[in-house]
């Protein structure tokens, strides 16, 4: 060190000033504080002090818990703090790391975690495999799924289960199982493809057994219970229509009605006190069918069916509605001559008895019998017999004169 460069400030040597630089060969050791760079005699602020630039060649070590700060207020600190360490932004700004390439790896630079490209993707990593990133139009998963803790809101549209950079179709398109076991809010339609096997294309309910599907496979749509329990429909009014909503199949009412409908004109009611039918009523049955009914058996306005037909002793067929016809005996009867009969007409009517037995049938004077003998009807409980018949004639009032008839009795 050149001593005509170096200024004495104190007598007892407490402090050195020197003018220009200063190269030092070997270690040089300051127990004090030093300042440099400044040319105002300044007491150094720390233990180094310098204004101006520092160049060094060579490695820094910074002790644990100490901090390498930056700022006036020392908003920028990095340090180790004996555990971990930390790039902390401690102002009142933001912390900007600027790169046209950053790429955050494990510690021994093998493994990427997480790599940002200029224009480009932001690709987070697991194990060292993609797994996300950002895409022109959205974000590309890779894997079997994304499990989301919490709520997550996508502003555009959503692709999820395609590997070939799929365009969504819908603001959530997926291909391939979509889990839920929590509330789901929809502000929009769910659209499905057509189910062609298996659980593909089908809205499935229930764990583990997957009981309900809704689907459609190409062709038809499906509603199907296909556990073990049953298919509940609720609601206060029910009303089953075609797909434009122009025309009623079935309205169902709580504490009310059941209505069925033909070609939208309703054509059957519950009541509180039975049925309702409007216009006609045509029994087509076996011999086991049951049909009850009070006065005029057909008719063409309302039939009532029901327990008075036990008390009615006189039945009478209307052949306009109808010519076969079922009969359950819970009293002794007498068997009228038909209504609206017309030459040439046939038919059958099946006659079976009540659970208790023993009841009778007698024929007016329009049923012909071989032999003019009416048969004695079977009166075991339960027995099942049938007559068939053709109207031979009728009177001017075409109530039936003569009906040709024959007997089968006891049918198994």
């Amino acid at each position: 060190m050149a001593l005509s460069k170096v200024g004495l400030i104190d007598p007892a040597i407490d402090s050195v000033s020197i003018r220009y630089a200063a190269n030092v060969t070997g270690n040089a050791s300051v127990t004090r504080s030093m300042a440099v760079g400044y040319t105002d005699g300044r007491v150094p602020q720390a233990n180094v002090d310098v204004k101006g630039n520092v160049y060094i060649d060579g490695n820094t070590h910074v002790r644990d818990q100490q901090i390498l700060s930056f700022g006036t207020g020392k908003d920028l600190q990095i340090y180790h703090n004996g555990s971990h360490s930390y790039i902390s932004e401690e102002g009142t700004g933001q912390l900007y790391l600027r790169t046209n390439y950053l790429s955050i790896t494990n510690a021994a630079g093998s493994e990427t975690m997480t790599f940002f490209d200029d224009d480009g993707a932001v690709n987070l990593y697991y194990d060292g495999v993609a797994k996300l990133a950002t895409t022109g139009t959205g974000l590309n998963v890779t894997g079997i799924g994304a499990n989301v803790t919490g709520n997550a809101s996508v502003t555009r549209s959503l692709a999820v289960g395609y590997t070939d950079g799929r365009v969504p179709q819908a603001n959530l398109d997926v291909k391939g199982n979509t889990y839920i076991s929590s509330n789901v809010s929809l502000g929009s339609s769910i659209n499905f493809l057509d189910s062609s096997s298996g659980e593909i294309g089908k809205a499935v309910f229930g764990s583990p057994g997957k009981d309900l599907e809704i689907y459609h496979n190409g062709s038809h749509s499906f509603i199907a219970d296909v556990g073990t329990g049953q298919l509940y429909i609720d609601g206060s009014a029910i009303n089953f229509t075609n797909s434009l909503f122009t025309e009623h199949y079935m309205y169902m009412t709580a504490d009310a009605q059941v209505q069925l409908y033909y070609d939208s004109s309703k054509k059957f009611e519950t009541t509180s006190t039975g049925v309702a039918v409007t216009g006609q009523l045509d029994i087509t049955k076996s011999a086991q069918a049951e049909v009850r009914t009070a006065g005029v058996i057909g008719g063409t306005g309302q039939t009532t069916l029901g327990t008075n037909a036990y008390q009615n002793t006189t039945p009478q067929f209307n052949f306009a509605d109808a010519q076969n016809w079922s009969i359950t005996l819970a009293n002794n009867v007498s068997l009228a001559n038909p209504l609206n009969a017309k030459v040439g007409q046939t038919g059958s009517v099946f006659v079976q008895q009540d659970g208790i037995g023993s009841q009778t049938m007698s024929f007016q004077k329009s049923w012909i019998w071989a032999a003019d003998s009416a048969p004695t009807l079977t009166t075991t409980a339960s027995a099942n017999d049938r007559i068939d018949y053709i109207v031979q004639a009728v009177y001017a009032n075409n109530m039936a004169q003569g009906i040709q008839a024959v007997a089968t009795l006891d049918l198994k």
